[in-house]
């Protein structure tokens, strides 16, 4: 999952808003915007305060291959290699804002 859609879900989650989002990094909200698109990619800096406002840890955005996701019954996700805590409803957010995005392309096509 590109790193934009990881930050968006993970901000949706914890229904912050893209202005505080931008407002936190000391950036415009279109520059914001542009990072949860995939147009800019965060500077390690911006990673930083980004995993500390979402509650993640910087590796989170920065380990790609692999991402071994346990909900908190500690069922299995997907991926083979790291570990990543999310609670049930963070899990359940993504996978509903997957469906709706999923939904949204199927009537684009």
């Amino acid at each position: 999952m590109e790193t934009g859609l990881q930050i968006r879900i993970l901000r949706e989650h914890k229904k912050l808003s893209r202005e505080s989002m931008a407002d936190l990094l000391g950036i415009s909200t279109n520059t914001y915007q542009k990072i949860e698109s995939g147009e800019k990619i965060p500077n390690l800096e911006e990673i930083k305060l980004i995993s500390k406002e979402l509650d993640v840890a910087p590796e989170f955005f920065l380990k790609k291959d692999g991402v071994f996701i346990n909900n908190v019954n500690n069922s299995p996700g997907v991926g083979t290699v790291n570990t990543v805590s999310m609670d049930k409803d963070l899990l359940k957010a993504l996978t509903e804002t997957l469906n709706r995005l999923n939904r949204y392309l199927d009537k684009s096509n």
